[in-house]
């Protein structure tokens, strides 16, 4: 009953006529009492500060009615004729028109001051929930948490039953995104659904279920979270937009840069084939012959050198994927250094292969292929930027008991600093771009096989043996928490321990071997 009364501002208006009940009573009780300190002065001050706390206490209207009800109990209880609402005094009559217009203009002013403290109070209030809200959209991480949050502010400041947060799915392959607070009332609809947009386009609304009707300010203070929840979200969709677009733009420079290396790259090996195809069909050069035999040889190396290329493509798709994955088994790392050197006789005719791996290393869980195709990308690489006659180091040592090193390196140019990470990116190139052909994935392919196996690798410039370039990888010695393997002894007796000193496994200084 009490919330009726007070919705509709009868309250409000009772109060004020409580003081001016209040005041008469006092006032009548003075005159009694103490006759010869009453006057009219008295009166008339007592009953505006009824009027003043009416206003104060109730607003405007309540103190305009406090006012009238203050001049009729003035006029029919301290006026002559008294009982009467007749006036026979001139001055009387004067007062009384001024005390009207006094006491509604004092109520104006008071309730236009009181407005304008509750507004102040207000706006304040709303300020500082709009900081915390704000603070709360910019800590989120996504279009889930921003509902969330906008739903658990909303039902805080407004008092609601419940709160219902809903955004539309941006594309078609991604989820429209639903918050909720608080439980709706059953087959109630929302007392107010305010729409989440911006001048571009309309991202979502908001719901809310409350008891009491919204006031002005409440009504505002939603809007403002609605428009500010907008905004962000417009924000965020032109933030993936240019993200996008910046990946596709590299994506399209990536494309190209592939098509140009590779269209660069299969010319000679093509050429070479049709070439020497066309010699052999047209017995320019006879089959049998030592020339047919070197055209045959060119051939092939052509064909190898066309299987690599498209090797590395597909590999380089598969590390781009995440597809790339180790078939690991306990492998002796010189042997397949040593296997690779032995396929790589003819590009390293021109630099001497010096390989130094300790007797004591022991079996490696790797994937053989996939640590061939790193020794043999990184001795290409070794072999096109190195100048003839120069010396290519491979050394293996053990750094602990979990990691294995290896470092190849060579003579080339020294690069500056800011390039050495940036090698490894694809198709990218520091010097002789223009007359060493290629790909530019070999160290890219390098880079992800390692990481796979869970190592790193870099590049340093050296100054040991002059200058040049080092490259450095590391490699897990354990498999799934298996112990390192050593390799097994070399020699028909070595099973039996009857081995002589002859079968012995060679010094790390007796197998440091030079390939030329």
């Amino acid at each position: 009953m009490w919330r009726v009364i007070q919705r509709s501002g009868l309250a409000q208006y009772l109060t004020g006529l409580a003081f001016v009940v209040v005041a008469t009573i006092g006032l009548i009780l003075f005159q009694n009492q103490w006759p010869m300190w009453f006057n009219l002065p008295i009166v008339v001050i007592t009953y505006l500060l009824a009027i003043n706390l009416a206003t104060q206490m109730a607003g405007f209207g309540p103190g305009v009615a406090t006012a009238l009800a203050s001049f009729l109990c003035l006029n029919f209880f301290f006026i002559d004729p008294r009982g009467t609402l007749f006036v026979e005094n001139v001055t009387d009559l004067i007062v009384l028109p001024l005390f009207l217009v006094v006491a509604i203009v004092n109520s104006q002013l008071l309730g236009r001051a009181q407005r304008r403290a509750i507004e102040a109070a207000q706006h304040e209030r709303d300020t500082m929930r709009f900081y915390e809200f704000s603070l709360a959209l910019i800590s989120s991480t996504g279009t889930q948490e921003i509902a969330n949050n906008l739903a658990a502010r909303l039902r805080e400041v407004l008092g609601a039953q419940a709160v219902d947060v809903r955004f539309h799915a941006p594309t078609p392959d991604k989820p429209a995104v639903n918050a909720s607070t608080g439980r709706a009332p059953v087959d109630t609809a929302a007392l107010r659904i305010e729409a989440v947009a911006s001048a571009r386009a309309t991202f979502g609304d908001i719901r809310v279920w409350r008891v009491e009707p919204l006031s002005l300010g409440e009504e505002r203070l939603t809007r403002t979270f609605a428009g500010e929840t907008a905004l962000l979200l417009e924000r965020m969709r032109m933030a993936d937009a240019e993200t996008r677009t910046r990946v596709l733009e590299k994506s399209d420079q990536l494309k190209t840069a592939l098509l140009g290396s590779v269209s660069h790259e299969l010319r000679t090996p093509l050429a070479t084939l049709r070439a020497g195809a066309e010699s052999l069909r047209y017995g320019l050069v006879p089959a049998q012959s030592g020339a047919g035999q070197e055209v045959l040889e060119d051939m092939s190396d052509a064909a190898n050198h066309l299987t690599k290329l498209v090797n590395n493509m597909l590999d380089m798709s598969k590390i781009d994927s995440g597809a790339l994955k180790p078939m690991r088994e306990w492998c002796d790392l010189d042997e397949i250094v040593r296997g690779v050197a032995a396929r790589m006789r003819n590009e390293l005719n021109q630099h001497p292969l010096h390989i130094a791996i300790p007797d004591d290393i022991p079996l490696m869980p790797l994937d053989p292929v996939q640590m061939d195709q790193v020794f043999s990308n990184l001795i290409s690489n070794s072999v096109k930027y190195a100048p003839a006659g120069t010396d290519i180091c491979i050394t293996v040592n053990l750094q602990d008991d979990q990691v294995l090193g290896v470092t190849l390196s060579n003579q080339s140019q020294c690069l500056p600093p800011e390039d050495l990470p940036r090698i490894f990116d694809k198709f990218y190139r520091v010097t002789d771009a223009d007359r060493v052909v290629g790909t530019g994935l070999g160290l890219s392919i390098c880079k992800g096989i390692i990481e796979a196996h869970g190592g790193r690798i870099w590049a340093i410039n050296s100054q040991d043996a002059g200058p040049g370039l080092t490259f450095n990888f590391t490699l897990p010695r354990t498999w799934d928490g298996a112990a390192p393997k050593m390799p097994p002894p070399e020699g028909p007796d070595a099973l039996d321990g009857s081995a002589d000193e002859s079968a012995l496994p060679m010094t790390p200084s007796e197998k440091t071997q030079t390939l030329a």
